[in-house]
């Protein structure tokens, strides 16, 4: 009865625990080969990215005089006081709620205001990507970036959050 399950077991590929301990080893292999295949892959591909993002970098022709992609702490600081009397308003607001009629007018409100700036900021954006210039006073400086992120559109999605929302922050 032994001798069976041994002829068994070799006519499986080897004597008794063996063969699974050489075929889990190869599978290990296979695995780390794999792995390091895969990581050298996405290191590959993060190498190409950069190397593509430098050439952008360098190519790049901004709209407006030292502009750059990095936030400055003036930006980060206009976002922040943005951010934060924008979030003061709305703990006054719910402050106030004390039934469920003030919760419904108050969320009647909230929908207003969204719908309305909504509408507010496509108008904005309409006209200044289509109006006036670089030199246009007050609204120079926006109008040429809103103007030249249609020339160079890549440029938006490589600057850091504060560069590239800071100038919509200070009339909020």
């Amino acid at each position: 009865m032994v001798s069976k399950r041994r002829l068994t077991c070799c006519s499986l590929g080897g004597t008794g625990g063996q063969g699974r301990k050489q075929q889990r080893q190869a599978e290990a292999k296979a695995f780390s080969t794999s792995t390091v295949e895969r990581r050298a892959s996405v290191d590959e591909q993060t190498k190409k990215a950069e190397r593509r993002r430098q050439r952008m970098v360098e190519n790049t022709q901004f709209a407006i005089e030292n502009d750059d992609f990095k936030s400055t702490p003036y930006q980060r600081a206009i976002c922040a006081a943005s951010f934060g009397l924008t979030a003061l308003c709305g703990a006054e607001a719910l402050s106030t709620v004390s039934s469920a009629a003030d919760a419904s007018e108050l969320a009647l409100s909230v929908l207003a205001a969204y719908v309305l700036s909504d509408l507010g900021s496509g108008i904005f954006h309409w006209s200044v990507d289509n109006y006036g210039d670089g030199n246009t006073p007050v609204l120079g400086g926006v109008i040429a970036a809103f103007q030249g992120h249609h020339s160079q559109p890549w440029t938006i999605t490589m600057r850091e959050f504060s560069n590239n929302s800071f100038k919509t922050c200070i009339p909020t």
